[in-house]
Formats: C-alpha cells, structure tokens, sequence
C-alpha cells in the first residue's frame, strides 16, 4: 500500500483539483479592489462576496471535512449573543439597528464562507499549499515593487500615497502579514532573508511603519540571530538615507504631536475609555462605534488640523473598535486572541528554527493568527478584511486538523 503524501486528508480525496491559488489570491486582492475602485466603502463588501465564492466553490467540489455543517451552529450562537448584547446596549445608547443588522448578516456570510474556505485548504495537498503560498508572495512582491517605482498608481487626490490595489501601504502590510510569516516560516534561510529584506526596502521607500512591523513580526519569528546581523548589515545603509524623523513623529504619542498617525492610535484608546464611561462597561453594540458623537480630545484635535473626523467607524485598530462595542466581553475576546496569538508565535519560532514537526495546515493556521495582530494593534480596516476572514479560516482550520488527527489515529 502507497503511504499518503503529508498534509492530505486520512479520509477521502477530492474528487477534483481544489483552485485554491486563485481563490486564496481573490481573498487577498479582491475586497481592496472593489475599494480601490470606489465600488465600496470599506473593505466589508468584497470580503463578503469572496465569503460567497467560498461557499459555492465548497459545494461545487465537496471536500471530505465537513465543519460547515457546524457553521449553522455557530452562526445561530454568535447572532444570540450580539443582539441580546444589542438589547442591552440599548439602554445607555442609541442603536442604529439598520447599521447593525446589514453588519450582522456579513458576519455570517463570512463566518460560513470561512469555514467553507476551511474545508477547502484541508484537502490541499502540503507542496500545493507551499506553492500558492509562493505564488501570493510573489504577488505581493511585485506590488511592492510598482508601489515603490511609482507605476500603475493613482497620483494626487484620496490614493496621493496608494500601492495599487491597496490605497495606501498600511493595508498592503496588514493584508500582507499572514502570507508572509508564512511563507517565512516554511522557507529556508535565504529565501526568509530575501524575502524580509525586500518588504524592509519597500517599507523604507514607502515610508510606512506598519509594514516595517509586518517585517519585524516575521523576523522576530524566523530569523536567527546571525542572519539578523546580516540583515541590519544590509538595512542600516537605507536606514541612514531614510527620513528618520517621518518615523519618529508616528511614534510620538504626545499631545504636542500634530501627525495624524499617531493621532488616530491615541484617539483609538481614547474611545475605548469613553465608550467604557458612557455604558458602565457594557459597550456601544456591535458596528455602532462613530454613531455617536465623541468628544475625545485626539479626535477634536484631528478635526480641528483638516476639519473632518478620522477613524471613527473602525476606531484605528480592531482593538480598540472590539472594546469599545463589546465593552468587557469585548475585552475578553482581545484578551483570549492576544493569548493564543501569542502561542501562535511561540509555535511558529519553534518550527521555523527546526526544533518541532509540524502539519503544514497547522502552520499556516497559527501564522493566520499570529498575522492578524497587525489589524487588532496597529492597524485596522474593522471585522471584515481579507485578514479577518482568514483569521475566521485558521480557528476553523485548527478544528479541521484536530478532528483529522483523531480520525487517523483511530483508523490505525
């Protein structure tokens, strides 16, 4: 009897070749698009039309691990919560139930279409899913190329600093977090040295530090400390020329600081502790963040320097928009991500160093949750973003590999 390639199912194959590369490349790219385009106002829409193309590509090849038939479930259980949460949430605050409502059913559309998209990666063989992998990053890297060079870009009005399809380079460096610890993490050294230094070159040019953080979240993971000195030997030249001082203001979080950067970060915590003394700790309710009108003093500040406000719907960073529409249940779901996060990276800096075996689904499921990091404390585009839903993918993904686990143990 032939022995199973690593990765694959214990159960059946699929009766036909997954397209993952093209539906992992439209979980990526479509949702900026639609709003590079102006098709959408966030990034909401697209991420729930992919969540559809999931759905349908899931029932048209039918994998053997069926965790959508736990979606209905879960789907039932989370929409309970919210709107008992909603109903009480009422009674300190406004609701904009409509506003609410219309965000309800995205979540589930993303929440079933993640656990279909789920289903899907865990019948991809371990070479197919290491080179869609390569594939996105060489797509990443390309658009970091022609973001830097300046080519294929709307110059001037809203997208003055865009990275085509992404409107500015902080949400290239969100939406590019995961694929890159990733691929980072199952790569040898100097691919990992090539690939890091690169984006660290794009950063630089680009100017943005949420993609050096992106960098430095996958150097922290996989980098030994030697190839760290041959790294900062090949970045402190660029470093010298860059404009120090543009980083430093956006890491200046005093009152007397005027970037807008740093203001939106300060205003993000601001709204927590409003949020919090306005419903005793309850929170606003679920996508009812921006509302209400806010008095915070970053928020003033922002209004009074270019006369319009900033952030107020997603609050900067997912943090701070969990918190303060979920108040201390909100708390407790930030509090349990950064944990397991946190045991994502442990995982990860164990297998990239080579000192644990690990199932490829199991690696790119931790580096979907170490990725999200970026958008839960730096950066956020609020719950639906290509990172959010692969986020979504990865708790379903970690199911997914312990049930098929237990299944082959028992098949032995």
């Amino acid at each position: 009897m032939k022995s199973q390639p690593a990765g694959e199912s214990c159960l059946h194959p699929a009766p036909r070749t997954v397209p993952i590369r093209g539906l992992l490349l439209l979980v990526l790219f479509f949702p900026a698009l639609l709003f590079y385009g102006k098709l959408a106002s966030s990034t909401a829409l697209g991420t729930a039309l992919v969540a559809c193309v999931a759905i349908v590509v899931c029932s048209i090849f039918d994998p053997p691990i069926r965790f959508r038939a736990q979606a209905g479930k879960v789907i039932a259980i989370t929409v309970a919560v919210i709107l008992a949460h909603l109903a009480v949430a009422a009674v300190f605050t406004p609701i904009d139930f409509g506003r609410a409502f219309g965000s309800l059913f995205i979540l589930c559309l993303c929440l079933a279409g993640s656990a279909a998209l789920a289903d899907l990666l865990a019948t991809v063989a371990k070479d197919d899913l290491l080179k869609v992998a390569r594939l996105c990053m060489g797509a990443f890297w390309l658009i970091g190329l022609l973001g830097c060079l300046g080519w294929a870009q709307i110059a001037g009005g809203d997208y003055s600093k865009s990275v085509f399809p992404f409107t500015e380079p902080s949400q290239l460096g969100i939406t590019l977090a995961p694929i890159l610890i990733f691929a980072c993490v199952t790569s040898a050294g100097t691919r990992r040295l090539f690939y890091i230094c690169s984006f660290f070159a794009f950063a630089v040019v680009l100017q943005n530090v949420t993609l050096i953080v992106t960098c430095l979240i996958a150097t922290a993971v996989c980098i030994r400390l030697r190839y760290v000195l041959v790294l900062l030997a090949l970045l402190i030249p660029m470093l010298l020329k860059a404009d120090l001082g543009y980083y430093l203001d956006r890491l200046d979080f005093s009152d007397q600081n005027q970037n807008l950067s740093a203001l939106v970060f300060v205003q993000g915590w601001q709204f927590i502790g409003e949020a919090w003394a306005r419903t005793h700790g309850l929170g606003y309710g679920f996508q009812q963040l921006g509302t209400t009108e806010s008095n915070s003093a970053a928020g003033q500040l922002i209004y009074a320097l270019i006369g319009f406000d900033l952030n107020v719907f997603d609050g900067g960073f997912n943090f701070s928009k969990l918190v303060s529409e979920g108040g201390l249940l909100g708390l407790l779901l930030g509090v349990i991500y950064t944990i397991k996060a946190a045991t994502a990276l442990v995982f990860l800096r164990r297998v990239a160093r080579g000192r644990r075996d690990a199932d490829v689904l199991a690696t790119f499921s931790a580096s979907m949750i170490a990725g999200y990091l970026l958008e839960m404390f730096i950066r956020g585009q609020g719950y639906f973003s290509p990172a959010g839903l692969l986020l979504m993918t990865s708790i379903w993904m970690r199911q997914s590999a312990k049930a098929q686990t237990l299944r082959c143990s028992d098949a032995a």
